[in-house]
């Protein structure tokens, strides 16, 4: 959801969170933005029926980072900063199990 008032449009992002089979994150300069969403998914974590499964995380940053710097959620980081390839696609197909 992009439109709507701030307060439904969090309440949508937290209910798609806590109900997700699976989470992609792309991230690229700002890992801040990254790892604020990192720390909502782990917020929201007791609400789910499910244990969060590792979250693969595509990096197109020229500076690769070896992670996020978060505790409490696995994450699988997916360098790419060449861009999207077939082994960036594979790797994330062997993460999500497909």
């Amino acid at each position: 959801m992009f439109d709507g008032p701030p307060d439904e449009v969090r309440e949508d992002l937290e209910q798609n969170l806590i109900y997700c089979d699976a989470m992609v994150m792309v991230c690229a300069e700002n890992a801040s933005w990254a790892r604020t969403q990192l720390r909502l998914v782990h917020k929201l974590t007791p609400r789910r029926a499910r244990p969060v499964p590792p979250i693969p995380v595509i990096d197109l940053s020229p500076a690769r980072r070896p992670t996020l710097g978060m505790h409490g959620l696995e994450t699988v980081m997916i360098a790419a900063a060449a861009g999207i390839k077939p082994e960036t696609l594979q790797c994330l197909s062997n993460c999500l199990r497909l």
